[in-house]
């Protein structure tokens, strides 16, 4: 089949059709704005492109999947199938320190500096939880980490908490200096958890997820499969990036948002195990249909309001 065959190798001329499909959304939709700074739109494309690159890079380095672009095809599609996450600052930052900080978890199985390691994760989901703070939970990712990848040195479950501590403690001196006033990092989360209006959502979106949801469905029943029969340190990596996407679907769901671009945020890790749903024995028919519903559902992304 033509679509499998083509993002199925990993070569240059895959990712620059992916980069050019991308950049062809972003300027199409950063028009329909009233963004003014050219500074400000320099950097939310140079962000979109980072997390690109940035997952080809953990699934490569990390040997999650084979050599294909169907990772990067994943994140292409699945992000700008909800336009609203690739042309906000507010969610393409903290989608950047949540790569950071996968990128530190996954590689903790090399049992190279693995309490820096460690730290360096929970710093990151730290700041990611600053600007989403529905983010805060996947600090049960990096405890989870430490559990499975350095169970025997029971003290690195110490280090999510200080790395917590120190960001916070840095966060608070900062709003002192600014504002004069006392402002603990847990209070800017206050308001912002509860129920979200998922259904005032779904009728935004009612199409979109009418494809996404059965996609999402298959990745997991593929990768459930996939899991089973892999080696350890391939089973723990896949398991860890489920994790992650459950925590922020989680999150997501119980933050006061009325709108899906949260959800551009747990496709990084989705994108990251989405690769193995077709590198599994399947017809090649089914491979096909599920890119071309990609396609369908990045589509609509184009044509519907922001």
């Amino acid at each position: 089949m033509l679509l499998s065959r083509f993002f199925g190798k990993s070569k240059p001329i895959v990712f620059l059709s992916l980069v050019v499909y991308i950049s062809i959304h972003f300027w199409v939709k950063i028009l329909q704005t009233n963004s003014t700074s050219g500074f400000a739109v320099a950097g939310k494309y140079i962000l979109l492109l980072l997390l690109f690159f940035g997952i080809n890079f953990i699934v490569k380095r990390n040997k999650i999947s084979q050599q294909n672009a169907y990772s990067v095809l994943f994140f292409s599609l699945l992000c700008t199938a909800i336009p609203r996450f690739y042309i906000d600052f507010n969610y393409l930052i903290p989608a950047f320190f949540v790569v950071l900080g996968l990128r530190r978890i996954i590689s903790l199985k090399t049992q190279i500096d693995t309490k820096k390691k460690i730290f360096d994760a929970s710093l990151w989901f730290f700041i990611a939880s600053l600007f989403q703070p529905y983010l805060s939970l996947l600090i049960v990712l990096a405890f989870l980490g430490v559990l499975q990848y350095t169970l025997y040195s029971p003290r690195n479950l110490f280090i999510p908490i200080v790395a917590w501590v120190c960001g916070g403690l840095f966060f608070t001196a900062f709003q002192l200096w600014q504002t004069d006033e006392w402002i603990f990092f847990y209070e800017t989360y206050s308001s912002q958890f509860g129920w979200n209006n998922f259904s005032a959502i779904w009728q935004n979106h009612k199409l979109t997820f009418s494809i996404l949801i059965p996609l999402i469905l298959f990745v997991f029943f593929a990768v459930s499969k996939v899991i089973s029969k892999a080696q350890l340190a391939l089973k723990a990596s896949l398991i860890l990036l489920v994790l992650a996407f459950v925590f922020v679907f989680l999150g997501w769901m119980f933050s006061s948002q009325n709108h899906a671009a949260g959800l551009g945020i747990a496709f990084i890790p989705l994108s990251m195990i989405a690769s193995t749903s077709l590198e599994i024995r399947i017809k090649p028919i089914i491979q096909e249909i599920v890119i071309v519903l990609l396609f369908v559902a990045s589509l609509i992304g184009l044509f519907m309001p922001i």
